[in-house]
């Protein structure tokens, strides 16, 4: 194989120097570390394989749909990116042009899995719904379906299938799933890569952002001698990433890359405090409550756990269920100046209630004004001065997807996370400082969530003449999209 990306979602360099993992650490100390940085806005694996921010694919984690009302979606999927496959062509499909063949499995937002010279297994995430078995629209040539059902690849499974589907809530047992799904994972790219003999591998392990996500906090605990901690699943965390580090070892010695790279969509961190931005915005007059409706918001997101998973499962199935359980706000949408609206703590920012996206009161010549207003506000805010939490404006470029972005963004301390439930404008995440038991866990981003620092470490790093040079200070996740490129171009020669 001549080029290895091998992403682990969720990771960055900082969890894998908590574990003992040799081989890892060796490709780290031997490789040069790009310090790439995600926005947290961006679907990072989108940022990845195309080159290309949210504000031009329509990539974000969630977003409104802006079709004059407050519906909000978290679906993405490749088709939707304007021009795909032309005016914006994914990893795969510039190397295949290029001459050389891929294989690329597990790669999320990914469904259906596109026709490549190679193989092509596709991920989840971008709104579908978990899944343990393969179907046969993610397999490119269909016929893998078969030598996946085989080796019994397992497709994903998340805290949610772990514990309130399966009712795994033995450490060992739990821990024992994941390194399951982690070994078929890699045996069956192991065997497709060989059997297609590709030049580029692309996969995707996503076991460290399911442990992460759950226990990132208390793994930080108890490695800081905090008392109460559940020792017995750290200790079975410290197993899976020593087991990890020798399926990692596993796969770089069956490939054989001539280069590599090991990368992930963001990091992850503590979970520690939420950020009500809409808070802020009812204190000083920018947003005006809902009433009754506010108690129907705070009724159903406090007890939306309590519901089966599996029914919950169903209900996502249900266009019209769905799309008003997204679009279920706590403020007075014809009052109200401002707004923000977050699912998956991926809106890092306000919105100006203007009436062509939202149907609001806020009209196109009073929304510059009104932006400086609450960001000089916001700016000026004691509680925010201490948080070190900060609004700017964002500035867009004329591009696709400009006006899903927030009008003012504000910058979050890692470890801070929008939420839209807590009644404060920041409140102490409980669970990051408390024991976990498995049995009462209600959340996946538990004790974990996303960081700004991705890892990104060029394993066999080229001499610095040949290196792709960077655009700014802090390159982002398209840096990735660049470098590989480069180098088979640089093969092509």
């Amino acid at each position: 194989m001549k080029y290895l990306l091998l992403g682990i979602d969720g990771a960055q360099n900082e969890i894998f120097q908590r574990y003992d993992m040799p081989f890892v650490h060796s490709l780290i100390k031997k490789g040069k570390d790009l310090n790439l940085t995600a926005d947290l806005i961006s679907r990072g694996w989108v940022e990845i394989y195309t080159g290309q921010q949210a504000t031009e694919t329509g990539g974000y984690y969630e977003k409104p749909i802006a079709n004059g009302t407050l519906e909000w979606s978290k679906d993405f999927k490749l088709s939707s990116i304007p021009g795909y496959g032309a005016d914006i062509k994914p990893l795969w499909q510039v190397i295949n042009e290029l001459g050389f063949k891929v294989g690329v499995m597990n790669v999320p937002t990914t469904n259906p899995a596109p026709q490549v010279d190679g193989f092509f297994v596709s991920g989840g995430g971008g709104g579908k719904n978990i899944s343990e078995g393969i179907a046969v629209e993610q397999c490119y040539p269909k016929e893998i379906k078969n030598s996946l059902d085989e080796s019994g690849y397992i497709v994903d499974e998340r805290v949610p299938s772990l514990l309130w589907e399966k009712g795994l809530f033995d450490a060992e047992k739990f821990i024992d799933r994941l390194i399951l799904m982690t070994e078929k994972r890699i045996e069956s790219y192991i065997l497709l890569c060989k059997q297609y003999q590709v030049d580029f591998g692309f996969l995707v392990l996503r076991s460290v952002a399911v442990i992460e996500y759950l226990a990132n906090g208390e793994v930080n605990r108890y490695l800081k001698q905090e008392k109460n901690t559940n020792e017995k699943l750290v200790l079975q965390i410290f197993r899976f990433y020593s087991r990890l580090d020798q399926l990692i070892e596993k796969l770089f010695k069956s490939l054989s890359p001539e280069q590599a790279m090991l990368v992930s969509d963001h990091g992850l961190v503590p979970r520690l405090f939420g950020v009500n931005l809409n808070a802020f915005l009812i204190k000083n007059g920018f947003q005006q409550s809902s009433g009754n409706k506010s108690m129907l918001f705070q009724f159903v997101k406090s007890f939306r756990h309590f519901i089966p998973y599996s029914l919950r499962q169903a209900l996502k199935k249900n266009k019209k269920i769905k799309s008003g359980y997204q679009s279920l706000v706590n403020f007075d949408k014809e009052k109200s100046l401002a707004f923000n609206i977050t699912q998956m703590g991926a809106i890092f920012g306000i919105y100006l209630n203007d009436k062509e996206r939202f149907g609001g009161p806020v009209k196109v010549n009073e929304k510059e004004a009104l932006k400086n207003t609450i960001i000089n506000c916001f700016n000026e805010d004691v509680e925010c001065q201490k948080h070190v939490v900060i609004a700017i404006p964002f500035e867009g470029f004329g591009k696709p997807f400009d006006h899903l972005m927030p009008d003012i963004l504000v910058s979050m301390p890692d470890g801070y996370m929008p939420v839209n439930e807590s009644k404060q404008l920041f409140s102490k995440h409980a669970p990051s400082f408390n024991e976990i038991d498995l049995t009462k866990v209600r959340d996946d981003n538990w004790t974990g969530i996303k960081g700004t620092k991705a890892l990104s470490i060029d394993c066999f790093q080229l001499d610095d003449a040949e290196q792709p040079s960077m655009q700014n200070n802090t390159p982002g996740l398209t840096t990735v999209f660049t470098k590989v490129v480069a180098s088979f171009k640089r093969l092509q020669r």
